[in-house]
């Protein structure tokens, strides 16, 4: 079996001492230190082709918007189905049917019907748009609500907290040095 010496103790200071050496190549070294400002030009660059390019998304969208907001206005519906995208337009709403109104009339009775799409989101915004027009052709008053039976809702009591008797501390050291005089 082969024995292999291991050295009992390892001199630190020749560790320290040791020469360190470093080949730079000349062209290398050229390279790395003036490369400091084309690298910092190429990052500019770069951030300046991304903010334009963000820019120039926010304009076609911009496009886009007042496109199907003169459509909106002329028709009343989008008409076109291109997009820059190749997308239907089907997640913007905008696309959605003008609400129909249809108006009956039958002796002193004044009927008016509002027919729209409802989606999720826009439920509460329709009940309110067909409120106001309501009480604009109409004259309809839309009643409050008021509390029935007059019943009001009192507000918790408040909690009343109960006084502990807390024990005076006596002077110890006065007791003590009482009867030394």
């Amino acid at each position: 079996m082969p024995t292999f010496m291991v050295p009992k103790h390892i001199n630190k200071r020749a560790l320290k001492n040791k020469a360190l050496s470093v080949s730079l190549d000349k062209k290398a070294l050229k390279d790395f230190v003036t490369g400091f400002h084309k690298r910092k030009k190429k990052r500019r660059k770069e951030a300046q082709r991304i903010t334009q390019e963000k820019d120039r998304r926010k304009r076609i969208e911009a496009r886009k918007k007042r496109k199907q907001e003169k459509e909106i206005a002329l028709y009343g519906k989008v008409v076109s189905s291109e997009n820059a995208d190749g997308e239907d337009g089907d997640g913007d709403g905008m696309d959605a049917a003008a609400p129909e109104i249809k108006t009956y009339e039958d002796g002193g009775t004044r009927i008016t019907v509002v027919t729209s799409e409802i989606t999720h989101g826009e439920e509460d915004d329709q009940k309110s748009v067909s409120r106001s027009y309501a009480k604009e052709t109409c004259g309809v008053v839309s009643a409050k609500k008021q509390p029935s039976l007059g019943v009001k809702k009192k507000p918790p009591p408040k909690r009343q907290f109960s006084k502990s008797k807390k024990t005076k501390k006596v002077d110890t050291s006065r007791r003590k040095n009482k009867g030394k005089h």
